[in-house]
């Protein structure tokens, strides 16, 4: 029986298969074996060098895997490469931005670990003002729920945080 290891190295279908087996060892919390396939990916991705939105995209997923680990240097570092790139698709404020917007929270999220909460609050402003524009409400209840955590745990401001927080949660409420 072959594996998809015996296939070329050069098949398209095989670079989707290493980040779809990225994923999912992502999402059942083996962050170990979803950076061995997302680096599989990433290396092939630079053999052909190749910066392409997909290629934005896993190091963004990358990203996300350092975060786990705490490895928060790192995790910024392929974030703001990630965001780069996906700038240079979409622009600066695109109605496609959903991938770039979700980039930028995770930057804010990164900051925030990293004890830089004002840094931290600026991207997640953005974030919100951005998916405002953009009607794009899932996106827009995550930063005001992760900004709402920076005003309660941070800056002990619990009126402040009460607000964004109901903010989300009336956007959440509003799309069932």
């Amino acid at each position: 029986i072959a594996t998809f290891h015996d296939y070329k190295i050069d098949s398209p279908h095989l670079l989707g298969l290493y980040i779809s087996k990225g994923f999912l060892y992502y999402t059942i919390n083996n962050v170990d074996m979803a950076l061995y396939w997302y680096n599989q990916a990433k290396d092939k991705y630079l053999a052909e060098d190749e910066k392409s939105l997909q290629y934005g995209m896993l190091l963004s997923n990358l990203a996300m895997c350092q975060m786990v680990k705490e490895n928060y240097p790192l995790a910024k570092q392929l974030s703001d490469e990630a965001y780069e790139i996906c700038t240079q698709f979409y622009g600066d404020n695109s109605n496609n931005a959903n991938d770039r917007l979700l980039i930028l929270n995770n930057l804010a999220t990164i900051y925030t670990k990293l004890k830089e909460f004002s840094k931290g609050k600026e991207l997640y402003k953005r974030v919100i003002e951005e998916a405002t524009s953009q009607q794009n409400t899932g996106t827009k209840a995550l930063a005001l729920i992760n900004l709402s955590e920076i005003y309660l745990l941070n800056e002990n401001d619990l009126p402040k945080a009460e607000e964004y927080l109901r903010e989300a949660m009336k956007m959440e409420a509003a799309s069932y």
